[in-house]
């Protein structure tokens, strides 16, 4: 295809900061190789990876629920805003994520097409409180129902959509690799015997129940191992069965930073992800970048990135045994799980490479 009179993309990513920030980040730099492409992002955003090409705009919009709410009626701040990205004059106007002021904002932006990327077109069971459900619902229907086009991140994706009952155009990509997170690398930290890592929010669809659950079967067939949990959430309505187990748990709980992740990823013999309910994941990509197999259960497309018995171990979700099964499986054989940490690197670096994924996404814009 010819690149030449490069066309301009406007994206929105006003979710700065862990998974949202990295496909941003990504994406971005990569679509900046085919086209003209700006970014907005808070300003509180970590902007290191994200290619020179790349036109990056900033505005005040803190993670907090709260500021976010007072932020809003700062009508200025979105004027200024508006005319900044207006000035663009995009081709393409690309919303990668959920924020409440994109409702503002686009009957303002001008752009010949405006697409939305949508992680999770049904929010996870258990995912926030009733208020706040209501709000995410009302601003994903809205989105999703004025785009000019839709883009998911993996092909189970694409069905969730039809039967939302959407009829625009559906693009179907997916999440790259991670592997920028060895520039991160202060410390090479030696692989650990027997250690499980569960990464990532702790909601309740994320599956920690169960997999504590598991750990207390494989502990009954004498095994050793340590389950190291990261990630930010409560973890209150988990206290008794981890007090069970708190000889055998290494808890990081709250936001975990690049650096962390690299140190943890290194240490972890494999990861878990036992999710009762998925779209898609970066944690996956994050694991794979670290050689790491990956168990995880059969829910939305992990089973599209985790290739059983080849870059890890599908089992059935809501099934503590089953789970249990696979962990001691990994733990027995530790040539054939390192074997699986290869594969899932092979893996990465064919199917899940951003050049391509970006080049195919500009196509098909």
């Amino acid at each position: 295809m010819d690149y030449t009179g490069k066309k301009k993309i406007l994206l929105l990513g006003l979710n700065g900061r862990a998974g949202t920030l990295h496909y941003a980040s990504n994406i971005s730099s990569n679509l900046a190789e085919y086209a003209s492409v700006s970014l907005l992002l808070p300003s509180y955003s970590n902007t290191s990876i994200i290619s020179k090409k790349v036109d990056i705009i900033k505005i005040h919009a803190p993670p907090s629920v709260i500021k976010t709410i007072l932020l809003t009626f700062n009508i200025f701040q979105h004027i200024k805003a508006i005319k900044t990205m207006n000035k663009i004059d995009a081709d393409v106007l690309n919303i990668l994520d959920i924020h409440p002021w994109y409702v503002m904002y686009w009957p303002f932006i001008k752009a010949r097409k405006k697409v939305v990327t949508i992680n999770d077109p049904e929010l996870h069971s258990g995912e926030s409180g009733i208020i706040m459900s209501f709000l995410l619902r009302k601003i994903t229907r809205f989105l999703l129902k004025n785009a000019d086009e839709i883009i998911v991140l993996g092909k189970k994706q694409e069905k969730t959509i039809r039967k939302l009952g959407y009829k625009q155009r559906v693009i179907v990509s997916r999440i790259g690799h991670y592997d920028f997170f060895q520039k991160n690398i202060k410390k090479n930290y030696p692989q650990e015997k027997n250690t499980i890592l569960f990464f990532g929010r702790i909601k309740e669809y994320k599956g920690l129940r169960y997999l504590l659950e598991a750990i207390k079967f494989v502990r009954k067939r004498g095994i050793l191992l340590k389950l190291i949990i990261a990630g930010e959430g409560d973890i209150s309505s988990y206290k008794t069965l981890m007090d069970e187990l708190k000889e055998y748990l290494e808890l990081h709980i709250g936001y975990v930073p690049d650096e962390k992740v690299a140190e943890l990823f290194q240490r972890c013999t494999f990861v878990v992800m036992p999710y009762t309910d998925a779209t898609q994941t970066g944690v996956v990509q994050v694991a794979y970048s670290f050689k790491k197999p990956v168990i995880a259960t059969n829910v939305g497309s992990l089973p599209e990135v985790v290739i059983d018995n080849k870059t890890g171990i599908i089992v059935p979700s809501r099934n503590s045994k089953a789970l249990a099964e696979a962990i001691i499986k990994m733990l027995n054989n530790p040539k054939d799980t390192m074997k699986k940490g290869l594969e899932a690197y092979k893996f990465m670096k064919k199917e899940l490479d951003w050049k391509k994924i970006a080049k195919e996404l500009y196509e098909k814009y």
